[in-house]
């Protein structure tokens, strides 16, 4: 007996399926419509494996895990490959406060440093079709910031150097010297990036190239940059470039010399005119300060962070910039002075500002410089106090052109009751007046002249409680001495 019939035989006989039955209907279906789902599967599975992706681009900006531990970052564009975050990242960054002034801080200024790289994270890209960008890395060494400063604060910048390329290099700056920041600039190129050189027309070439401090590297239309820095011996150099792509660098066109800047008028494009607050980044609240008072109005100031004050003294001079030092006891301190946009301290006026005595006064009062002596420099009036009745008294200061000093005057500071705005510029005379009530006050009208101010009016006004009267009596200058020419009395 062959195997198949022994098969057979040991199998138990089964019942005949009928092929036609409800049940056998049924259940043929069910399974036709499996094998169908399971081809459709299968055939969308093989699709997406052996299809090659269409890599799509979105609009939405990735986060980058440099977002929050990188100092800045900017955008680098390419030609399909749309934009890519660059980072300026260090990972031994740290901040000191600087506690003695210098060129690149003031006192109670926050310096940043680090050993910096520039990174290129591809995952950031935005509208391009995917995948140009390189995971590029550049170490730039040693830096410092300084985030009070303008330029060297460690933002990047973002440039088109090449007229027929994209914006796809990027810059930051360095301090300097008293008078200058230096730029350095690196372009992506073939997936890195590279430095780009300044070469100059000797042929010396340097990493760097001199801007004037806060003076950015400016763009020409016709595709040239400037750059201008102030040389003390010299003057203002003006040096205007122009980029090769054959070798990535900028060379020297021509360099210029003169006494006046191309680039800044008496206020620089850096510097706004008036005074601001600057921040306090400490946690102590005001009401938290042993001696702290609420504010007459209920608006209470925050002096911590210091002030900064930009006011042009005259228009053939640079800008002069008054910083009011915030101490810990919400008072303003000393005021160091630089001009322009150097960092340089050419003055510090010993001072104290206590915003309770000035109330209701605010900070913005402070300083509002005029000519008081009419020499065509304005001068400075430093409030000190002002009183509930609208008595006001100020440190005035006199600008001296020969020391490019101002020097405080003993005559106008113990004056009171001068304000800036009793000035008479066409008469050159200046008016002081001061009350305790409604009816008892005094005004004093002062010329200037010979470098001196010389009383010439006074006018007294008393009032007699007893008699409810009230009195006003005019003097005036008469032959070097001051004499009553009127005097009136009415019922108060």
């Amino acid at each position: 007996m062959d195997n198949q019939n022994q098969q057979n035989l040991n199998t138990p006989p089964q019942p005949p399926v009928n092929p036609i039955s409800p049940t056998s209907k049924k259940f043929n279906n069910k399974t036709i419509i499996v094998l169908i789902v399971i081809v459709l599967t299968a055939t969308a599975v093989g699709f997406l494996i052996f299809k090659k992706p269409t890599l799509v681009s979105t609009n939405t900006p990735v986060n980058s895990n440099y977002d929050k531990t990188s100092l800045s970052w900017a955008y680098v564009y390419g030609p399909e490959n749309g934009k890519v975050k660059v980072y300026l990242y260090a990972p031994d960054q740290s901040s000191t406060i600087n506690q003695n002034p210098w060129g690149f801080a003031f006192e109670g200024d926050t310096i940043i440093s680090g050993h910096y790289k520039l990174i290129m994270d591809p995952s950031t890209e935005e509208d391009g079709l995917g995948g140009g960008w390189s995971s590029a890395q550049v170490d730039l060494g040693e830096l410092q910031f300084n985030p009070k400063r303008p330029l060297t604060d460690g933002k990047l910048h973002s440039l088109q150097l090449d007229q027929n390329g994209y914006q796809d290099s990027l810059a930051f700056y360095q301090y300097g010297s008293s008078n200058t920041d230096v730029i350095y600039i690196y372009r992506y190129l073939s997936d890195k990036f590279s430095q780009v050189h300044f070469v100059a027309k000797n042929g010396k070439v340097e990493n760097f190239t001199e801007t004037g401090l806060g003076g950015e590297l400016q763009s020409n239309p016709d595709g040239t940059f400037t750059s201008e820095w102030y040389d003390n011996s010299k003057g203002y150099v003006t040096t205007k470039w122009s980029y090769n792509s054959s070798d990535n660098n900028l060379h020297e066109i021509k360099t210029a010399v003169s006494t006046n800047s191309s680039q800044s008028a008496s206020v620089s494009s850096n510097q706004k005119t008036g005074c601001s607050l600057l921040p306090y980044i400490g946690t102590t609240t005001l009401s938290q300060l042993p001696y702290y008072s609420p504010s007459y109005d209920g608006v209470d100031e925050d002096l911590r962070g210091g002030m900064i004050c930009n006011f042009a003294i005259n228009s053939k001079l640079l800008v002069f910039t008054f910083h009011f030092l915030g101490q810990p006891d919400n008072t303003f301190g000393n005021i160091q002075i630089t001009q322009g946009d150097s960092t340089k301290i050419i003055q510090t006026i010993t001072n104290y500002t206590d915003p309770n005595a000035l109330a209701p006064a605010k900070s913005s009062s402070v300083l509002k410089p005029v000519d008081v002596n009419f020499d065509g420099y304005l001068d400075l009036p430093v409030l000190n106090n002002c009183g509930a009745t609208g008595n006001c008294s100020y440190d005035f200061y006199l600008y001296d052109p020969t020391t490019n000093q101002f020097l405080k005057n003993s005559f106008l500071t113990n004056l009171g009751g001068f304000k800036p705005d009793q000035i008479d510029s066409v008469k050159k005379q200046i008016t002081a007046s001061w009350n305790s009530s409604v009816a008892d006050w005094q005004q004093a009208t002062y010329q200037y002249q010979g470098g001196q101010y010389v009383l010439i009016k006074k006018v007294m006004s008393s009032w007699d409680r007893d008699k409810n009267m009230v009195t006003v009596e005019t003097y005036e200058l008469h032959d070097g001495k001051m004499e009553l020419t009127n005097s009136t009395t009415t019922p108060e």
